[in-house]
Order: C-alpha cells, then structure tokens, then sequence
C-alpha cells in the first residue's frame, strides 16, 4: 500500500500544477500543520480549513508550480522534498522557496500534514534521521540548493588541512564536468587561500557578490582552469561546531540574490555538514 501511497501524492502534486484547486485526496478530518515560519503556523482542522489555507496560498501567487525532487516510501507516510517556483501576486517579484512535505495517509486518503523548510527536519520528524548517508546525498544537496535558487551551478568543497586544499566533493550543473582532461571535477583540488572559497574558508563569513569580475576575492584564473566563469556568487562556509570544514557555493542564481537568501543558503550548509560528517570527510 506505501507505494499506492507514494502514487497518490505524485499526482497529487501534479493536480496542483496544472491548476486545479482538487481536495479529494484529503480526509474530511484532515489535520494539517503549516511550516513554523508561515503567517499563521497554527494547525488548520478539516478539510474546510485546509482549503481555505491553501486558496489563499494560491491567490498571493501567480504562476504557482511545485517541483517535486525526491519522494521517499515510509509505510503510512510520504515525504515530499519540492521547490516551489511562483511570482508574487501583489509584488510581481519572483518566488522560489524549498517546501518538504511529510503526509500520513489512510485507505487511501491523507489524514495528516506536515511541512518543513529542510529534508533533514522532515526525515527526522518522520523518525528516520538515521537513514544512511552517502555521497550520492552530496549530489542531491547541491542538485537541490542549484533548483531552490535557479543558478546554474552548485557545489560543495572540503577542505583539505594537510594539503592546504579545498577539495570539489559534489557539483551540479554548469562546469561540473568541463575540466579538461577529466570526467568530473569531484577530486579535484584548489588552494584553500584562492578566491572567495578560501576567503570565506577563512573568515567564516557568507558572502553573496553580484559582479564578481569587480571582487579582488575572485580568482579568474582559477574559473577559467575549471571551465566556468561566473558573474553572480553566494558562498556559505560549512561550520561543524568550531571548525570550518568546507564551503557552499551557488552560481549565477536567475535573481538578485537577497540577504535573506543566506539563511537559506544556511539551511543547505548545515545538512551538507551532516552529510560530512556521517560519511566521516569531516576530519
């Protein structure tokens, strides 16, 4: 039945896109649990007042649309990793946001909601925090972190003490695999005092650039020899207690990166961190 359940809530996400307001996969006693951050993240009783919730949801936003990242099978419930992707009805600005769905379901229908701004949150909520962890959970991060803010690339770095090295541990989209001569940039090491990565490395610091070429922290040269030159820039330094083990980069995002963006930014840095640290690259 979990993989019914699995079914239901992939076409349930793509009803929602293609524009109809369909509640029937919802129980009439539906309890839902809106993310803490919302207006009102009070929970909303019934499938009434779970309606009008997501109606007005609906009329902030126009061109509204979920992308649905990963689903995962956890008996009676389904987790929802999406990005959601909309401009602001009254603003005109462009929207995009990570939303992580947990639903119980029952005989077909859900029973419950939940939702979170992280997969972590969401994995632990359901009880599965201690899920294993690979590196293949590196790509995923950085696949998703490259959707959330629609750059064009993504990639985490570790740092390397005893080379004085960052070291590219996973990369999506542009670049990823433009090195001359080699497969993937996954291996390949930098010096960890070169560019923004090793100025954030070593200050600790987020930074978000919007011409780098005008940055002195910019290492053109180090850019061209990958095989990407960027003009937008966000970095986050990877913190595991009192060390820094590492850097989050996201390049040429669609939009004017914000200052709020690094809390999301934050968001992604701290599961990367985890993921490090499980798969023991946090020496």
């Amino acid at each position: 039945m979990s993989q019914e359940n699995v079914e239901i809530v992939r076409r349930m996400v793509e009803t929602f896109n293609s524009g109809e307001a369909d509640f029937s996969a919802y129980h009439p006693a539906l309890v839902y649990h809106p993310r803490a951050d919302e207006p009102d993240p009070s929970p909303h009783i019934g499938r009434e007042a779970f309606e009008r919730l997501t109606l007005g949801f609906l009329e902030s936003f126009s061109d509204l649309e979920f992308d649905v990242e990963e689903l995962i099978d956890a008996g009676d419930l389904v987790i929802a990793s999406t990005v959601m992707h909309g401009r602001g009805s009254a603003s005109g600005a462009d929207v995009t946001d990570a939303y992580v769905f947990v639903y119980e379901l029952q005989d077909g229908l859900i029973v419950e909601g939940w939702e979170y701004r992280t997969r972590q949150e969401a994995l632990k909520a359901a009880g599965l925090e201690e899920q294993p962890m690979s590196h293949e959970l590196l790509h995923a991060i950085v696949d998703r972190a490259r959707r959330t803010f629609r750059a064009q690339a993504c990639s985490i770095l570790v740092h390397e003490p005893e080379t004085r090295s960052l070291v590219f541990a996973a990369m999506s989209g542009e670049g990823s695999e433009s090195l001359e001569g080699s497969e993937s940039l996954v291996g390949v090491k930098i010096p960890d005092s070169a560019g923004v990565a090793g100025w954030v490395l070593a200050t600790r610091e987020p930074l978000l650039l919007e011409d780098v070429a005008r940055d002195r922290r910019f290492a053109g040269d180090i850019a061209e020899t990958i095989g990407y030159v960027p003009r937008r820039l966000m970095a986050m330094p990877l913190l595991l207690e009192d060390r820094v083990i590492g850097v989050l980069e996201v390049l040429d995002c669609l939009e004017q990166a914000k200052s709020t963006d690094t809390d999301q930014l934050g968001d992604f840095a701290d599961e990367a961190v985890r993921v490090l640290a499980h798969i023991g690259l946090a020496e």
